[in-house]
């Protein structure tokens, strides 16, 4: 992807993540849901994820498969909550132009998100995101068209009354996230 057309990209996915976190908390919502809170929410999504792909990992299970629909998943569910951290402390524009590409050595998964966790800064997002897919062998680029699904989802729970614990997540024993396509 070329730097202006992942900064158009980046720009878009940040524009929905703030108007997302508003119907979830309102306008304040920067000032209402510490930084730490999305933090713990992108850990454990990293955890999610590693749970999702036990063949890279699980060396005395080899014979247990990724579940690929699910790391998919679990990447944007990362990019949804590390563009919200970015979100807490700059704007838009400051993010975007700030945004250069991926272009260091590979590194493991727990110090890319050990990097992004203190800086906070976008190209470490990226980097995180881009090591998250290699190590699971997903395509990269696909995360972003995958966004989009997952941002227009959790636009349904919120209108099904998922704040309030009346959306159903689990329809005819499958979790909506299920519908979402990846292939």
């Amino acid at each position: 992807m070329k730097i202006n057309e992942l900064r158009t990209t980046i720009r878009s996915i940040l524009e929905k993540q703030d108007e997302l976190n508003k119907k979830y908390t309102g306008d304040n919502w920067r000032k209402v849901v510490p930084v730490e809170k999305f933090e713990v929410a992108l850990f454990t999504e990293v955890a999610e994820f590693f749970e999702s792909c036990p063949k890279q990992w699980k060396w005395w299970k080899p014979y247990l498969e990724n579940d690929v629909q699910n790391l998919y998943i679990e990447v944007v569910d990362v990019l949804h909550f590390g563009a919200s951290i970015c979100l807490q402390v700059k704007s838009v524009d400051e993010i975007v132009n700030g945004t250069h590409g991926l272009s260091e050595e590979g590194e493991s998964i727990i110090k890319r998100q050990s990097r992004f966790l203190t800086t906070r800064n976008i190209n470490d997002l990226l980097l995180l995101l881009e090591e998250m897919c290699n190590y699971a062998g997903l395509e990269y680029d696909k995360i972003f068209e995958i966004y989009a699904q997952k941002h227009k989802l959790n636009e349904d729970r919120i209108a099904g009354g998922y704040m309030k614990g009346e959306y159903e997540k689990v329809k005819d024993g499958q979790e909506d996230n299920r519908a979402i396509k990846v292939d």
